[in-house]
């Protein structure tokens, strides 16, 4: 899956160099809710593209204590999602000349999931529930393709809307004399707002 992601991503860069030849690059910061949660893009926009990458974090830890007597045992959990995404929009207007009014556009992002997890029971880790967390939260990959519209109040700053389908990919594996596989695929419309700012 990374040759794939650097793949996309020389293409990406490349797209933006071609486009960008002659015409005025500015840094971009785009800031709107991601696959699961809240994301923010970065990146450069030339022309009618602009290319980037975004994150998306979620951290989670539970502690658990049982006391009996004089004695008493401690659980903890905890796991990190990071999603790294790769993402691009094509204009499908020419940038305004009075820097205000709208200019609709194509969204496409693509994401791959990276997870750490920490089970530990009375001080040991647990290194199978650990590998099964990692194994469910970790590995999965998907994207969103999307039509919308921004909305620029300034040739500095714009809101955006957008309808699109998010798309999720993952699996699990688990057996040691036998394997056992299940596989996950989930496709679902959106909506979404953002703020766009321009540097």
């Amino acid at each position: 899956m990374k040759y794939i992601i650097a793949t996309i991503l020389i293409l990406v860069v490349s797209i933006v160099g071609l486009n960008g030849q002659g015409a005025d690059k500015r840094f971009t910061m785009s800031i709107k809710p991601g696959m699961y949660l809240n994301a923010a893009h970065f990146g450069i926009t030339t022309g009618r593209i602009f290319a980037g990458f975004g994150l998306e974090c979620l951290s989670v830890s539970v502690k658990s204590t049982y006391t009996s007597g004089s004695s008493s045992s401690t659980f903890k959990t905890g796991a990190t999602v990071f999603l790294p995404q790769l993402a691009s929009k094509v204009f499908l207007s020419d940038k305004l000349a009075t820097g205000t009014g709208v200019q609709p556009y194509l969204w496409l992002s693509l994401f791959y999931s990276i997870a750490t997890a920490k089970v530990t029971y009375g001080g040991q880790s647990d290194t199978e529930s650990e590998k099964a967390i990692k194994d469910l939260l970790g590995g999965n990959f998907g994207g969103s393709i999307a039509f919308g519209g921004e909305y620029h109040f300034a040739p500095e700053f714009s809101i955006g809307g957008e309808f699109g389908l998010r798309l999720l990919f993952g699996g699990t594996k688990s057996g040691t004399t036998y394997t056992y596989e299940d596989n996950l695929g989930l496709g679902l419309t959106y909506t979404a707002l953002g703020l766009n700012f321009y540097f």
